[in-house]
């Protein structure tokens, strides 16, 4: 089941978290860098699930300029915004389980947040069509997760009816233990549009 708002706010508090550790210390860092990689800096990146801000400071580094980034933990945002003052980067406090998104097409960009939700699928459904959706999911399981995803046909087939793969590449969290994140590029899939 999913975890509520305050377990997020919880960590975010925790002298220990893995979401305080600056962004080139983090093991996602290598997700991070590669999404930074596939994205053009000119692109309007909207973040959903941003949580402390980690992607949005490694974004602003590389001096992308067009940011949104969305969470339902004001403390997550709070440590955003303190690692990624003044840069034009907006964030917004919002719950992506019921969040209408306009109906511009953008470049979404939701990094670790599948697997934390209950209704994961009625996210993919509400991205506006012909919208690019760069997403990863783990293969292993943690406190917080209610899904993973063995391999790349486990997780590429839970979304396909709504997406369009364009990419796909593996990350290394913790190679010794076997832990890696699934990185997919896809766009959302007009005909499925509901």
């Amino acid at each position: 089941m999913s975890l509520p708002a305050s377990y997020y706010d919880d960590d975010a508090a925790d002298p220990r978290s893995l979401a305080r550790l600056a962004p080139e210390d983090s093991p996602w860092f290598p997700l991070y860098h590669e999404v930074a990689t596939w994205l053009p800096r000119d692109a309007h990146v909207i973040d959903l699930g941003c949580g402390g801000g980690s992607l949005a400071r490694h974004l602003a580094d590389r001096k992308f300029e067009r940011y949104d980034g969305y969470d339902f933990s004001s403390a997550y945002l709070a440590l955003a915004q303190r690692r990624v003052p003044d840069r034009g980067f907006s964030f917004h406090l919002e719950d992506l389980r019921d969040h209408v998104f306009p109906e511009v097409p953008g470049t979404y960009v939701c990094t670790e947040v599948l697997e934390h939700l209950d209704d994961d699928v009625s996210l993919v459904e509400r991205i506006t069509p012909s919208s690019r959706f760069v997403f990863s999911v783990p293969n292993y399981p943690s406190a917080g997760h209610v899904r993973w995803f063995n391999n790349v046909k486990h997780a590429s087939d839970r979304y396909a009816s709504m997406l369009s793969y364009r990419r796909w590449t593996l990350i290394d969290v913790e190679p010794a233990r076997g832990k890696v994140i699934h990185l997919f590029d896809s766009i959302r899939r007009t005909d499925t549009w509901r």
